[in-house]
């Protein structure tokens, strides 16, 4: 059985570098689509807003949840102050 290095570090990541389960990864790509955002209920009893936006790059495309938390706005990664 294959052991499943704990972290790859990638230099400069693009879309076509993604795998599942990696997280706290900074990808430069570009916004292409931002539907209307959705209003859930989580687990945690709080209400929560949702997009799920469409980003590309020179190698692909794929759709990255927004998630706005309480009191902040969230884009492209970063958050700004209502």
């Amino acid at each position: 059985m294959k052991k499943i290095p704990d972290r790859i570090k990638i230099e400069h990541p693009q879309i076509r570098d993604l795998k599942l389960g990696m997280n706290r990864i900074k990808l430069k790509a570009k916004i292409i689509e931002i539907p209307k955002s959705k209003t859930v209920f989580t687990m945690l009893g709080q209400f929560n807003t949702v997009a799920n936006a469409k980003v590309t790059d020179e190698t692909g495309i794929i759709q990255l949840p927004f998630v706005e938390p309480t009191n902040r706005h969230s884009c492209c990664g970063r958050y700004y102050p209502n």
